[in-house]
């Protein structure tokens, strides 16, 4: 099972495919990941849907199922903050954080899951 995601907003608007192996994934035991830490949990080896990421500010996102990625804003104009997930199936999961007046930052679980995200953002 191949999935095929479009993000809006992105540059250019092309899809980008899940690499494939998530059907076999069996899921892991749902737990909090400081998205900080995601460097550190490497290609998972089971499916991440129901887990939760904490964000630098304090917020709690759950991570959907394979293919599907989450995107939230919270505020408006200049105070707007900006958070998504994406669950890439075997590579793990990447996760996005922008507020104001600081850089975007990005972090994923392998550097698989940092191609796919940096080809989605594009």
């Amino acid at each position: 099972m191949a999935a095929t995601m479009l993000l809006a907003g992105c540059g250019g608007g092309q899809g980008v495919t899940v690499p494939p192996g998530a059907e076999q994934l069996k899921p892991c035991p749902h737990r909090e990941i400081d998205v900080t830490d995601l460097g550190t949990v490497g290609k998972p080896g089971c499916d991440l849907a129901g887990s939760t990421l904490l964000f630098p500010d304090g917020k709690t996102v759950t991570i959907k199922e394979v293919g599907a990625t989450f995107s939230e804003g919270t505020g408006t104009g200049a105070e707007l903050i900006e958070y998504s997930a994406v669950n890439w199936g075997v590579p793990g999961v990447a996760a996005t954080f922008e507020e104001p007046g600081k850089p975007l930052r990005v972090w994923y679980t392998s550097s698989e899951a940092g191609i796919l995200q940096a080809e989605l953002m594009r």
